[in-house]
């Protein structure tokens, strides 16, 4: 199953991630070095995609539409 996750700022909603049970959905930071301190954003990745059961939760839990199956 395909997830994607085109959210600009989910550090104040995580409601896909929430949703997921079969947590497929995980937050990530952007731009941070390894061990470094600096985090440029946030976003949402389908890290374990081979999880997803196709359930549509994720979907219907974004306000904004910004994830696909």
């Amino acid at each position: 199953m395909t997830v994607t996750v085109q959210c600009k700022d989910p550090k104040g909603c995580l409601l896909c991630i929430k949703a997921c049970q079969a947590h497929v959905l995980v937050l990530k930071p952007i731009g941070a070095e390894i061990m470094g301190p600096r985090v440029e954003g946030w976003e949402v990745r389908a890290i374990f995609k081979d999880l997803c059961n196709g359930c549509q939760r994720c979907v219907e839990a974004c306000p904004k539409g910004r994830v696909r199956l």
